[in-house]
């Protein structure tokens, strides 16, 4: 044991070195995702630009008239699918609104009939026990006390936080757009600053990386496509009302990290329970049941194979990157374990660790 540690002893230190390095670049990573959040959003948005700006370049536009055209036409059909989709979403919403005072009612009035039956009931019990239960009443109205003014905190803090992200798109919009013109003369000044050997290298894993993660965006957006229509179609066939807005919701809704869809079914269906609907309340805990089993056997299979990474190592990398970089982790951990795919298959982390004949397959990369 000591004569093959006395060997080796380079290799341990290497990887020991290496996860020391791991973990300090995860945590700037987690810091420039806070602090910077519209650069990294600014990229998605040139990453989108990119193929069209493209793609007219080589049908004889100037770059900077390909960049215009290709930012006002991808901007103007953005505008307009949420213009259409929020003028219909309006109408329902405006229903809804409608509707919250009666819903609003029948809640009332089933605590009042319940409240007025206990009350023909009490009387028949020992004082002991109404004392008791009392207490225990109490006891309990604290704890829901407590428990609502929680809930009410954290759905303040998700709007807060949800205006915060929603601001640093706008950013990182308009960002991405300064980035489009200035891409060409950003890439000249790169080239001439530059070593060789670490533009070979930047220029390989971010190209793996910027694929990758495209991928990953277009898994994620079949993924809240699937969830639309399957809330949407089943809403329809239970003859829900609202049917387009209970839908697009749950899709924003299945977008946001350890929310999901139960952010809106568990509260609707607790409702319907208590206001007696409970024929459409068990229907919906179906649906509610059917939508999260179809998301957690899909997302690990559908972002695993676009990324090129097996469902297992998704979820375990997941798993990993939540516990090192708590929630921003969730959003982080394909963008880490596409670099981390890229420098394993170009021969990086064989040459770092190992130290032996690696230099050949790196270079024929």
């Amino acid at each position: 044991m000591l004569h093959y540690l006395k060997d080796h002893w380079k290799k341990f230190l290497n990887v020991g070195l290496f996860i020391v390095a791991l973990f300090i670049f995860f945590y700037l990573l987690k810091l420039s995702f806070l602090y910077a959040a519209p650069i990294y959003f600014a990229l998605a948005f040139y990453a989108i630009y990119r193929p069209f700006i493209n793609w007219l370049n080589k049908k004889g536009l100037s770059y900077k008239l390909a960049t215009g055209i290709s930012i006002t036409v991808i901007s103007l059909i953005i505008v307009g699918l949420f213009a259409s989709l929020g003028t219909l979403l309006f109408f329902q919403a405006q229903n809804v609104a409608h509707n919250l005072p009666k819903w609003v009612t029948g809640i009332e009035s089933f605590i009042h009939s319940y409240i007025n039956s206990l009350k023909s009931q009490i009387n028949q019990v020992p004082d002991s026990v109404t004392e008791s239960a009392k207490e225990q009443l109490n006891s309990v109205g604290g704890k829901v006390g407590e428990w609502t003014y929680s809930i009410i905190t954290a759905l303040f803090t998700n709007v807060s936080l949800i205006t915060k992200v929603l601001t640093q798109i706008i950013i990182g919009y308009v960002l991405s757009i300064f980035l489009a013109f200035e891409w060409p003369r950003l890439q000249r000044f790169l080239s001439k600053s530059v070593p060789n050997d670490i533009k070979k290298f930047t220029t390989s894993v971010f190209g793996d990386t910027v694929k990758g993660i495209g991928s990953f965006i277009k898994a994620q957006l079949v993924l809240v496509t699937y969830t639309f229509i399957i809330v949407c179609v089943a809403l329809l066939i239970l003859r829900v009302e609202n049917a387009l807005l209970l839908g697009f919701i749950s899709g924003i809704f299945d977008v946001l990290p350890l929310l999901g869809v139960s952010t809106l079914f568990v509260p609707w269906i607790i409702y319907l329970f208590i206001i007696g609907k409970t024929t459409l309340a068990i229907e919906l805990t179906v649906l509610w049941v059917i939508v999260m089993a179809f998301r957690q056997v899909m997302e690990p299979r559908l972002t695993g194979n676009s990324l090129g990474i097996s469902p297992f190592l998704m979820l375990a990398g997941m798993v990993v990157s939540v516990a090192v970089l708590g929630f921003i982790g969730i959003i982080l951990a394909p963008v880490i374990l596409v670099v981390i795919k890229s420098l394993w298959e170009k021969g990086y982390f064989h040459l770092w660790l190992l130290k032996e004949g690696t230099s050949n397959k790196i270079q024929s990369n």
